[in-house]
């Protein structure tokens, strides 16, 4: 016997309830040649051979196109420079799906991070990060002072109204700020002290506002 099922009655719809018996019928599953994903004997076998994954023709240069193959979900893009490329789905920093992601002249764009993948797989940039990613491999003590007193100062700065707004760019390791200042000699003093100055590339608007600061014109009723 291989189960049987039983009939409850709800107040809306009857439910069917399946119960397993006592025997089973022998498995016909053999692991070893069904079984295609990453680390199985014949999954490994098939990874030696080229695999068909898309149509070259319907690959264009807009947007991403998914695909599972092998057990393994993939994302495969044309770049601007017209060169295909095959990537895994998630990105490898915070997991998002590549196939959200923004196509540019050399590779594929991650939109949550701005993260950039070449055709081969290859990180490209990691726009979050200091330098773009250039500087991930400081010394970990060295990378923690450096921050840590980066925060502290820039407390200190909007404790003292010097700074009034920050707010970080999307998808990128940058923030745009407005200084209340009395010169440019003080805003430059602000600047030179910053412990991340020499990883910073500035540009500077004279009488710069926030775009919501009722405060920094006059408001007409």
């Amino acid at each position: 016997m291989l189960g049987r099922i039983r009939v409850e009655s709800g107040s809306n719809w009857p439910v069917l309830a399946y119960l397993a018996g006592s025997s089973q019928v022998p498995s016909s599953h053999e692991a070893r040649l069904t079984e295609v994903g990453p680390g199985t004997p014949m999954g490994e076998a098939l990874r030696r051979y080229w695999q068909p994954i898309a149509s070259s023709t319907a690959l264009t240069s807009d947007v991403p196109h998914r695909a599972r193959i092998l057990g393994e979900d993939l994302i495969v893009f044309r770049d601007g420079q017209g060169h295909p490329g095959v990537v895994f789905e998630r990105c490898s920093h915070r997991g998002s799906s590549l196939f959200f992601g923004r196509i540019e002249e050399d590779g594929i764009r991650c939109c949550y991070h701005g993260w950039k993948f070449d055709v081969q797989g290859h990180c490209l940039d990691q726009a979050c990060e200091l330098d773009g990613g250039k500087r991930r491999n400081l010394d970990p003590e060295v990378r923690g002072d450096l921050v840590a007193r980066e925060k502290a100062y820039c407390q200190e700065l909007q404790k003292s109204g010097e700074w009034v707004h920050i707010w970080r760019c999307v998808g990128e390791y940058a923030n745009i700020s407005v200084f209340d200042v009395a010169d440019n000699e003080a805003l430059h003093r602000i600047l030179w002290n910053l412990p991340l100055f020499p990883y910073l590339t500035l540009d500077v608007t004279p009488l710069a506002q926030h775009p919501s600061d009722l405060a920094a014109g006059e408001v007409v009723a």
